[in-house]
C-alpha cells in the first residue's frame, strides 16, 4: 500500500530574493514539497532457501520478521513379519515447524543474515520402516541477536503396531498468540492414519486411508502451509503410496503400510522447506 504525496507548497517572491536570508518560511515549506514527493510502500521480502544478507534500507527504522523452520518428514511405512491376518502399519506423519513473529528496530546501513532451514527428508519403507528425518531450524541474525524457529520432528515408522506421530518442537521466541510447532497424525493400525494437528495459519494433512489389509500412513502437521496427507496402505497387490511432501514448514505424510501378501509398503514425504518473511515501510 502507498501513501498518497501531498500537495506542493507555493513560494513568495521574497522567499526566494537572492539578497534576502532564507526564512524559516522557506525551510517550512521546502521540508513539505520534499515530503510530498515521497511515496512510502509496504515491502514484502521472502527467503525460502539457503542463507542470504538483508540490508536495512535508507530511511527504514523498524521491520517485521516471521520465521519458520523446516519440517519433519514422514516415517516409512512397515511390513507384517508373516501371516494374512497381520499388517505394517502407516508411518507418522512428520510435524510443521513453529512461526516465530519479531518486531525490530533497525539502524540504515546494517545487516542481517536469513537462514531458511530444509525439510527433513521423508523414511524409507519396508521391514519396521524408518523415521523421518528432523527438519532443520531456520534463524534470523544480527545486530541484537538471533530469532530461531525450530525444525519440526521427523514422523516414526510404521511397524506391527500403532505407532504415534512425532512432536512438533518448542520455538525460542513464539507470536502472540503462540503459534506451536503443529504435531503430525499417528500411522494407522488396521486403519486409516490420523490427521496432523492445524496451525494458526492452516490445516493438518488428512490420514492415509486403509488398504484391504494394509495402514494408512499419517498425515503432516501444519506450519504455513497445509500438512501434506498420509499415504493409503496397501491393497491386494498394489504397494501402498507414498506420504504427500510437505511445503513452506509444513510436515511431510507418512508412508503408507503394506503386508507381505497385499503389497509393499511405502516411503514417508519429505518436509516442506522453512521460510522467512520481512516486512517494512520503504522509500522509493
Amino acid at each position: 500500500m502507498a501513501l498518497v504525496p501531498g500537495a506542493l507548497v507555493g513560494f513568495d517572491s521574497a522567499e526566494v530574493d537572492a539578497d534576502s536570508p532564507l526564512s524559516e518560511s522557506f525551510h517550512t515549506k521546502i521540508a513539505a514539497n520534499i515530503n510530498g514527493l515521497i511515496t512510502k510502500t509496504f515491502n514484502f521480502l521472502y527467503y525460502t532457501s539457503g542463507a542470504t544478507v538483508f540490508n536495512v534500507p535508507i530511511g527504514v527504522t523498524e521491520i517485521l520478521v516471521w520465521c519458520a523452520g523446516g519440517a519433519g518428514g514422514g516415517g516409512g511405512g512397515g511390513t507384517d513379519t508373516g501371516g494374512i491376518n497381520n499388517s505394517g502399519s502407516g508411518g507418522a506423519g512428520g510435524a510443521g515447524s513453529a512461526i516465530v513473529f519479531a518486531q525490530l528496530n533497525v539502524i540504515a546501513g546494517q545487516s542481517y543474515t536469513a537462514t531458511v532451514g530444509p525439510g527433513g527428508a521423508g523414511g524409507a519403507g519396508g521391514g519396521s520402516g524408518s523415521a523421518g528425518g528432523a527438519g532443520t531450524n531456520s534463524t534470523f541474525s544480527g545486530p541484537g541477536g538471533t530469532i530461531t524457529s525450530l525444525g519440526g520432528a521427523g514422523g516414526a515408522p510404521g511397524i506391527t503396531g500403532n505407532i504415534a506421530g512425532g512432536n512438533g518442537g518448542a520455538s525460542v521466541v513464539q507470536s502472540t498468540p503462540p503459534n506451536l510447532a503443529a504435531a503430525s497424525g499417528a500411522g494407522g493400525f488396521f486403519s486409516a492414519g490420523s490427521a496432523g494437528q492445524t496451525s494458526g495459519y492452516a490445516a493438518g494433512g488428512a490420514g492415509g486411508a486403509s488398504g484391504s489389509t494394509g495402514s494408512g500412513g499419517g498425515g503432516g502437521g501444519a506450519s504455513y502451509a497445509a500438512g501434506a496427507a498420509g499415504g493409503n496402505g496397501a491393497v491386494g497387490g498394489t504397494p501402498a503410496t507414498i506420504g504427500g511432501s510437505g511445503s513452506l514448514g509444513a510436515g511431510g505424510g507418512g508412508g503408507g503400510g503394506g503386508t507381505v501378501f497385499a503389497g509393499a509398503p511405502s516411503a514417508g514425504g519429505p518436509g516442506g522447506t522453512g521460510k522467512i518473511v520481512i516486512g517494512y515501510f520503504g522509500i522509493i
